[in-house]
């Protein structure tokens, strides 16, 4: 245990470098990436401000964490315990709503619990609520950048707007793929 004042010149210690190199098969390129593993300590009685990627960090967290309760919520469903699904679904919702600036990043995730909070009702899921809830897990898990979307009825939607999980190559792959579908209707 260490129990001196920690100085700003002290603050950051490089504890790792690393570096890879791989060679492209195709053109023979060699690809380098470089990178350091560097440690921040703080003095106990310091405010710590949390930064943009330690929002990433907890958004990826909640979406992996949602994902799960909403796993376990189904399982629940399954063995009639439809209010203990609903309590599940409910208090992820409070984990990840205490801290605002995360709660902004997890969009997604909110509108699959709330969903699936819908989808556990006893009635919804002996209807739609189980395939619903599969196809929420299948999408969270897969990061195909399809949030899940349904209608009342259970049908899933299609989403105007990129997920909120989704990158740019991602979205560029999506719009091909709708593109290409509303030409392939117009032909038929």
């Amino acid at each position: 245990m260490f129990e001196a004042k920690i100085e700003d010149f002290q603050r950051n210690v490089k504890v790792i470098d690393a570096e890879l190199r791989i060679k492209d098969p195709v053109n023979g390129t060699v690809i380098t990436k470089q990178t350091s593993l560097t440690l921040t300590f703080f003095n106990q009685d310091e405010q710590i401000n949390q930064n943009e990627a330690d929002i990433d960090v907890y958004a990826q967290y909640f979406r992996v964490k949602g994902t799960e309760v909403i796993y376990e919520a189904s399982k629940a469903c399954e063995q009639n315990k439809n209010e203990d699904a609903q309590k599940l679904i409910d208090n992820m919702l409070i984990q990840i709503q205490k801290n605002p600036n995360v709660a902004a990043q997890c969009t997604g995730i909110i509108q699959d619990l709330s969903q699936a909070k819908q989808a556990s009702a006893r009635t919804s899921y002996n209807l739609f609520g189980q395939k619903q809830m599969c196809q929420m897990v299948s999408n969270n898990y897969q990061q195909g950048g399809v949030n899940s979307l349904f209608s009342a009825q259970g049908m899933q939607l299609q989403q105007v707007q990129p997920a909120a999980y989704q990158n740019v190559q991602q979205q560029q792959m999506m719009f091909q793929v709708q593109f290409s579908k509303s030409n392939q209707k117009t032909i038929d």
